[in-house]
């Protein structure tokens, strides 16, 4: 249920004295952005309109398959969701421009066939980032610096780079998929759950992945990868690098994988001494 904390039942000036009709430049009214969020959003828990014209909500907002935000965010403290009411394939929106600043649980533009950029998206989630199937994104330049949950970008059909990813990723990293990326450069530095690159079938190397990965790595069905080299050096779950048809050699593997290494339906049939040298045992 929506609510609208500054706003004047009378009209005119709110609570804070600022004159409803000439909010920020653009001079959009506090009842003209009231109307548009009923009518386009669902809102659980309160919003406020701030003195500089932007919507500040404290709980989570979903866009009913938004063409555009015509209106500015700020914070949002629960979940953003522009992905649609269900019939996500449908949204047309080709910008986050006047997307929030801050959204302190999950941020998910998914499904948004027509976005070509993350230009404008938050500067910080405390929760997932969700930016997958996005078949027109071509890089994660203006993605956030910081996700405290996971970061989905899978199954973006042409994506070529991931410069622009966040440097610290608190839970996963997915970019599997993605058909047309040919290098990890730009990956995070630091993931503290699983990193999957699978299925993309572009990748030669993991030249550019993740320092160290918490959990799982996953690196499998990538039809060109060669070499293994710039993998993790440390792995805290499986390595996966199965199914790689033209992977003839361990070389670059990380040196410490605290569970399984995976490497069967590769270029070549590795032994259990193959993966032990690998691996330095």
């Amino acid at each position: 249920m929506m609510n609208d904390s500054t706003q004047d039942k009378k009209g005119g000036r709110g609570p804070s004295g600022l004159n409803n009709k000439n909010i920020e430049k653009g001079h959009h009214s506090k009842e003209e952005i009231t109307k548009w969020l009923k009518n386009n959003a669902l809102i659980q828990g309160k919003f406020e309109i701030d003195n500089n014209g932007f919507i500040n909500v404290k709980g989570n907002i979903q866009l009913l398959n938004p063409k555009e935000i015509p209106y500015r965010f700020g914070v949002v403290s629960g979940n953003f969701n522009l992905s649609g009411n269900y019939i996500c394939e449908n949204s047309e929106l080709k910008s986050l421009a006047n997307a929030p600043k801050e959204v302190g649980g999950n941020f998910n533009c998914s499904y948004c066939s027509g976005l070509v950029s993350l230009a404008g998206a938050p500067e910080k989630v405390g929760g997932d980032f969700n930016c997958s199937e996005c078949a027109k994104l071509t890089s994660l330049q203006g993605a956030p610096e910081k996700v405290g949950g996971d970061f989905k970008c899978f199954h973006c059909a042409n994506l070529t780079s991931l410069q622009g990813a966040p440097k610290k990723v608190g839970g996963n990293f997915d970019c599997s998929e993605c058909a047309k990326l040919t290098s990890l450069q730009g990956a995070p530095e630091k993931v503290e759950w699983d990193f999957s690159c699978s299925e993309c079938g572009k990748l030669t190397s993991l030249e550019g992945a993740p320092k160290k990965v918490g959990g799982h790595f996953e690196c499998s069905k990538c039809a060109k990868l060669t070499s293994l080299q710039g993998a993790p050096k440390e792995v805290g779950g499986n390595f996966d690098c199965s199914g790689c048809a033209k992977l003839t050699s361990l070389q670059g593997a990380p040196k410490k994988v605290v569970e399984s290494f995976l490497c069967d339906g590769c270029g070549k049939k590795f032994s259990d001494e193959d993966v032990e040298k690998a691996l330095g045992s």
